[in-house]
């Protein structure tokens, strides 16, 4: 009756992120990539390279914020890289160069195609509290938003601190 006891308390004693950790159902659910700043796969201009790289970071930023706290060094890895990137697009507007806006939305649509076809692959192997799955769907939700402003008009580069 006391390991039982012991067992249980145990189990409720885990922090939710390693309950979520367990929730897999069956082979490996680690999604390196939702939070992985990956280089365009597509020719960009002067500018709207610049930004979707920052947009990638920031949305792999989202995606770690799930796992972590502000003051995890991946965390303060990520704002120090975010801000590298903001100053590489000063440099490039600064320069009088124009960040065209279709090649950064062309960009926006293409990633969440591939974040989608991601998650749909990580929903048969993962439950729906997931950290990667979460993670996956995090990194998904902050390129819809800035999908969504820079189908706007507005030349959307969020500032993370």
């Amino acid at each position: 009756m006391k390991r039982i006891a012991i067992l249980v308390l145990a189990i409720t004693a885990l922090p939710s992120a390693s309950l979520a950790r367990a929730d897999c159902r069956g082979g490996s659910c680690r999604d390196p990539q939702s939070a992985e700043v990956l280089a365009p796969s597509i020719e960009l201009s002067p500018g709207a390279r610049e930004v979707v790289v920052y947009l990638d970071a920031w949305a792999g930023y989202r995606a770690l914020a799930l796992r972590y706290g502000r003051e995890h060094p991946e965390m303060i890895a990520r704002v120090s890289l975010l801000a590298t990137l903001a100053t590489e697009i000063d440099a490039v507007r600064a320069t009088g160069a124009r960040i065209v806006s279709a090649e950064v939305v062309g960009w926006l649509r293409a990633s969440i195609t591939e974040v989608e076809a991601r998650l749909a692959e990580l929903g048969t192997r993962c439950g729906p509290q997931h950290l990667d799955l979460r993670g996956a769907e995090a990194r998904r939700d902050a390129l819809r938003e800035a999908l969504g402003r820079w189908n706007a008009g507005d030349a959307f580069v969020p500032v993370v601190r």
